[in-house]
């Protein structure tokens, strides 16, 4: 069903980037949907009862999803909305009056908040096409699924035979929510086989039997010592084969305490109905490229607070969910953090305020690489210009003089468009704009810093939405501890000192002796 609109087309574009494995990270998802939200606090207020979330926290996360309700068509409209919102703002204690009507409220705008935004979208003044696009995504991965399906889904879309309008994407998008989870068969395999003394459980099976259901299915002859055949429920195989990383997390946690002999899991797991191996883990791409542009990868005389920060970072990308969580809030906390803190909350809006400086050279970046590309072989001589240019910060100073002087960039993919558009709202407006990008930030990064204390607190290793926090919180740590190792390779600043810088240039942007967009923490 191919956009028989512009309206429809950008929406599509800006869905993709959103959920799109490989985008850039000022392109994707940071948030979840309001539904999720909603659940969220729900946790959080029976984490504050248990004693493992302060009332503060609990406090801060209601008051953020009240202002999220504000912005959100699904939220409902009149008196209910006023009532919502009012609520949201009052003590909200597990078990309490307010407590149970949050629960029915949960409950209601579950039902009907994708509704509520068919009919927006067939207004003759509908939403901004970001803000359907953004709770399009947001809800769908709030509701479990896999970015990689949906990615996957929104082409379907785009690339089938009938006309689609808005009205009907969100349609497609009900009925793809109605969808119950379904029974995946995953397999699991060994590199090494379990010492003989260990029961085998139900889900046992040799290697010839693994052998055997592996080639039924099309995934021809894989070295293995036997595996565990689970039955998952999940909304696509993407995310069955997440689920099925958690338990081969479990087992290896078992076995790291339990016995002198590990188990050793190979890191794919085999799905049924989807043609090739999936990871169990897709990377969460917290990247810190600053090691590698100052050419600081294999020093070995780098130590001390910001190295060691650096060694905690990276379980972001490779440790499970609870231990992530953990080492890479530590990594945050360990730098951000100082004298007078009365909250260590401070340092994900501290964080925060570093990735809204980074987010316009990203963009304005990834802008001035999209135009070279649209190019192709045929290049002409905006793109040769861009192309000869000796570094990045050359090609968005470049693109950013022509947002500024109204340069016709002859961009053509909606997803360009659409970031030039948010690029023309910042030069009109910079200090609103980047407050706005800060705000963002500040919302996932909270939710990474309360889901690391449901784990530290409370001992919870599962949380409602700790694998989803880290998988949209991780580039924006990523991100800011890009800045922070850049500033002390090349300039010897501290990270206070940037934290600082960052809050000040926010709040200056667009005035007189204020530094170019492109060089905010510089």
């Amino acid at each position: 069903m191919p956009p028989s609109d512009n309206y429809t087309r950008e929406v599509l574009a800006r869905f993709g980037d959103f959920v799109g494995p490989g985008a850039q990270w000022q392109r994707r998802l940071w948030n979840v949907g309001l539904v999720a939200a909603l659940r969220e606090l729900r946790e959080a207020a029976d984490a504050a009862q248990a004693g493992a979330l302060s009332k503060a926290a609990c406090k801060g996360l209601a008051l953020s999803t009240e202002q999220q309700s504000a912005n959100d068509p699904g939220a409902g409209e009149g008196h209910a909305l006023l009532r919502l919102r009012a609520l949201l703002r009052e003590d909200l204690t597990a078990g309490g009056a307010n407590y149970q009507e949050l629960i029915a409220w949960t409950d209601e705008i579950e039902h009907d908040y994708l509704h509520r935004w068919q009919r927006a979208v067939a207004e003759q003044d509908p939403p901004e096409r970001e803000q359907l696009a953004r709770a399009l995504g947001m809800h769908l991965v709030g509701a479990g699924f896999s970015m990689p399906f949906l990615r996957r889904w929104a082409r379907s879309l785009a690339e089938g035979e009938d006309p689609l309008d808005a009205p009907r994407l969100v349609a497609e998008t009900i009925e793809l929510s109605k969808l119950p989870l379904r029974r995946f068969d995953v397999v699991l395999t060994f590199e090494k086989p379990p010492p003989r003394r260990f029961a085998r459980p139900p889900e046992w099976r040799t290697a010839r039997q693994i052998s055997a259901w592996l080639s039924a299915r099309g995934f021809g002859s894989v070295r293995q010592h036997g595996g565990l055949l689970l039955t998952i429920e999940a909304r696509d195989s993407h995310a069955a084969a997440h689920a099925s990383g958690d338990v081969a997390d479990r087992l290896r946690a078992r076995a790291s305490v339990g016995t002198r002999d590990g188990l050793l899991l190979q890191p794919t797991s085999y799905v049924s109905g989807h043609p090739e191996p999936l990871p169990q883990r897709t990377s969460r791409r917290a990247e810190v490229r600053a090691l590698e542009r100052e050419d600081a990868l294999l020093r070995l005389d780098q130590e001390g607070p910001l190295d060691q920060s650096l060694e905690l970072l990276s379980h972001l990308n490779v440790s499970p969910d609870a231990v992530a969580a953990a080492a890479g809030w530590s990594a945050v906390e360990s730098l951000l953090s100082g004298p007078g803190d009365e909250e260590k909350l401070i340092t994900a809006d501290r964080l925060a305020g570093l990735v809204a400086c980074s987010w316009p050279r990203a963009e304005l970046t990834t802008i001035a690489w999209a135009r070279i590309y649209q190019a192709g072989k045929h290049p002409d001589a905006l793109a040769d210009e861009l192309r000869g240019y000796a570094t990045n910060r050359q090609r968005a100073d470049r693109v950013l003089r022509a947002v500024v002087d109204g340069e016709d960039l002859q961009l053509s993919r909606p997803a360009e468009l659409l970031a030039l558009k948010r690029m023309q709202r910042l030069t009109r407006s910079p200090r609103e704009q980047l407050l706005a990008v800060q705000r963002h930030a500040v919302g996932s990064l909270r939710r990474l810093y309360r889901q690391r204390n449901l784990v530290l607190h409370g001992g919870q290793t599962a949380g409602f939405n700790l694998s989803t926090a880290l998988m949209l919180a991780a580039p924006l740590v990523g991100a800011g501890m890009d800045r922070l190792t850049h500033a002390a390779l090349v300039d010897g600043r501290s990270p206070s000192e940037m934290a600082a810088r960052a809050k000040l240039e926010i709040h200056r942007a667009g005035t007189v002796g204020a530094p170019a967009l492109t060089a905010l923490l510089e």
